[in-house]
C-alpha cells in the first residue's frame, strides 16, 4: 500500500463527509433529525450539513472543523508534555505514586484529544476537497 493511500474504512467516511457537503441532508422527520444531531455530536458529519447553499455548508463545516483541530490539537499537545513531565518527577528519585498517576492520566488524556484533532482534520481535508 502507498503511504498516501487511506485504509478502505477511512477512504468511505471521507467520500461521505465530501458527499454530504456537496448534496446537503435535509431530514424531514424528527428521527432523521436527532441521527443529523447525533452524528454531528459525535464528530461523523460536519456542522452545517444542513444549511441551504453549498458554499455556506463548507464556511459552516470548515470553521468548526478548523477550530476542533485548534482546540484539541493544542490541548492535547500541552497535556502530552505535561504528562510527560509529571511521569518523570514521579519516577525520579523516590518513586511518587501520586505524581506518576496524574502523568499516566495528562499522557492519556492528551493523546485521545490528539486523536481528536487528527479525526477533524482529516473531515476539513474532505471539506476542502468538496
Amino acid at each position: 500500500m502507498d503511504e498516501h493511500e487511506l485504509p478502505e474504512v477511512e477512504k468511505r467516511h471521507e467520500d461521505q463527509v465530501t458527499r454530504m457537503v456537496r448534496e446537503g441532508v435535509r431530514p424531514e422527520d424528527v428521527k432523521g433529525r436527532m441521527v443529523l444531531a447525533r452524528d454531528k455530536f459525535m464528530g461523523n458529519a460536519p456542522l452545517g450539513v444542513d444549511a441551504p447553499t453549498v458554499g455556506m455548508r463548507k464556511a459552516i463545516g470548515g470553521a468548526g472543523s478548523l477550530l476542533v483541530v485548534i482546540k484539541n490539537g493544542l490541548f492535547g499537545s500541552l497535556l502530552v508534555i505535561m504528562g510527560g513531565l509529571f511521569c518523570w518527577a514521579g519516577a525520579s528519585g523516590t518513586f511518587d505514586w501520586k505524581a506518576f498517576g496524574i502523568g499516566v492520566g495528562g499522557l492519556l488524556l492528551g493523546t485521545f484529544s490528539i486523536s481528536r484533532a487528527i479525526k477533524a482534520w482529516k473531515v476539513l481535508q474532505a471539506i476542502r476537497r468538496a
